[in-house]
């Protein structure tokens, strides 16, 4: 990751970084000597990544602040607890509250992601999901509506049961 960085510095100029993966913050050792490694650098960076709220703790996140980190993407999807079970998110509204609440802590700035329009959605859930956005209040909100993707279990769920319909 370095010697990419380093390359696209020197290169084309580039000092602004997104790294996506959906478990970027998940190994705190490995994002801590990427951090360290980039603190090394000869010039600076401004980076941004995606994170689990599950994955995000204080230690954490003032590491990657130093190291150059303005935001943080986090795919919350539902804000109803059998959704989050039902399309094996698993996180617990706590664990998302906190990690809303350390990032704000750290100034770091916060992109939500939410999705809509799951086959077990209801009106009181899809509420309850725009419900908890409003109250998190990051800094930007998106929302998406479900969309069963050929080659994903969803599209295989929707496929093979007609009582499941996309709302």
């Amino acid at each position: 990751v370095i010697s990419e960085i380093k390359m696209y510095y020197y290169l084309h100029g580039i000092s602004n970084f997104y790294f996506s993966a959906d478990t970027f913050t998940y190994n705190h050792n490995w994002v801590k000597e990427l951090c360290a490694s980039i603190n090394k650098l000869e010039f600076k960076i401004a980076w941004v990544c995606t994170a689990r709220a599950d994955s995000i703790t204080s230690d954490l996140i003032q590491t990657m602040k130093i190291s150059g980190c303005w935001g943080v993407s986090i795919g919350i999807e539902s804000g109803n607890d059998y959704i989050q079970k039902m399309i094996k998110k698993n996180l617990s509204q706590s664990a998302i509250k906190n990690a809303i609440k350390i990032c704000k802590k750290n100034r770091i700035v916060t992109l939500l992601h939410f999705i809509i329009g799951f086959p077990w959605d209801s009106d009181k859930t899809v509420h309850e999901t725009i419900n908890l956005a409003k109250k998190l209040k990051g800094n930007i909100i998106e929302f998406y509506i479900a969309t069963p993707l050929p080659g994903t279990e969803l599209y295989e769920l929707v496929k093979h049961d007609p009582k499941l319909t996309l709302i």
